[in-house]
């Protein structure tokens, strides 16, 4: 819930009861990770959309069956694998407009 929190600056179940997310969370529900069911004032602290990477991560930590989540160090490798990619991608960006990196 919290990747999701500040993926889409909203509180997932927002306007429901404790109770009431319990009985939709043990039913199997979840909140929307579809872009297209947010305005683009959803995530306006960040420079871009989530990445599929990002979105299928925190689908990975919503498994029902516990067994199948993701370890805390999984997850954090996943996301420093992610930053990397997001570096290199950045780096190669200004390098092809011939920005001189470093």
């Amino acid at each position: 819930m919290l990747l999701y929190e500040i993926i889409f600056s909203i509180r997932p179940f927002k306007g429901m009861s404790s109770a009431q997310v319990r009985e939709i969370v043990l039913a199997g529900g979840r909140s929307s990770l579809n872009l297209d069911d947010y305005d683009g004032d959803a995530y306006p602290a960040l420079r871009s959309k989530p990445t599929p990477a990002m979105l299928q991560l925190i689908a990975d930590c919503w498994a029902a069956d516990p067994a199948q989540r993701p370890t805390a160090s999984s997850v954090v490798n996943r996301l420093m694998g992610m930053k990397s990619e997001e570096r290199y991608a950045r780096q190669f960006m200004l390098e092809m407009q011939g920005v001189q990196t470093r």
